[in-house]
């Protein structure tokens, strides 16, 4: 241990860790601000100022299970989204606990539920694709947060886009 450098009692684990890179990671490729992710979770029921968001991004404050739905719902990610990998070989082993390995493809099905995410299906080109599709629709959220818009009216307007491409289809 260095002089004057005090060793955390509980350090982040893989998880922590993990979900500490990936709210930087959705900040900066969605060019967000600290201020609009805490004004975001604050209208969610769960402010976190900016100064925590930057201590949580830096691995100076944990994250709580309340803070990582809040994160789900303002990223629109599923929490085990910021807990695993996002993209893995098959059979790669992750370390999803200190010193516990295990197949990232069992650790999303144990973490993320039976169909867990990435989707059974998807490769990782699939997943690529998906969100060069999709690009065009977060700049559009992002826009809209820049002019005013709550996270609840653009989840709604989001809705109503998905139901009339339900129905074209259906036709």
């Amino acid at each position: 241990m260095m002089l004057g450098v005090a060793e955390k009692k509980n350090p982040l684990g893989p998880a922590g860790e993990l979900t500490r890179q990936t709210v930087r990671t959705l900040r900066l490729r969605r060019n967000l601000q600290y201020k609009q992710i805490s004004e975001a979770l604050a209208a969610v029921g769960r402010p976190i100022p900016t100064l925590g968001l930057s201590r949580l991004e830096d691995g100076d404050r944990r994250v709580d299970v309340d803070d990582l739905v809040a994160l789900s719902l303002v990223f629109d990610l599923p929490a085990a989204g910021f807990l695993l990998p996002g993209s893995y070989r098959e059979g790669q082993q992750i370390e999803v606990a200190p010193g516990h390995m295990m197949r990232a493809e069992d650790a999303w099905r144990k973490v993320g539920g039976d169909e867990g995410w990435p989707r059974k299906g998807l490769t990782a080109e699939d997943g690529v694709r998906l969100a060069a599709v999709l690009a065009p629709i977060g700049d559009a959220v992002r826009a809209a947060l820049a002019a005013g818009a709550t996270p609840g009216e653009i989840r709604a307007w989001v809705d109503n886009v998905i139901k009339a491409a339900v129905v074209s289809d259906d036709q």
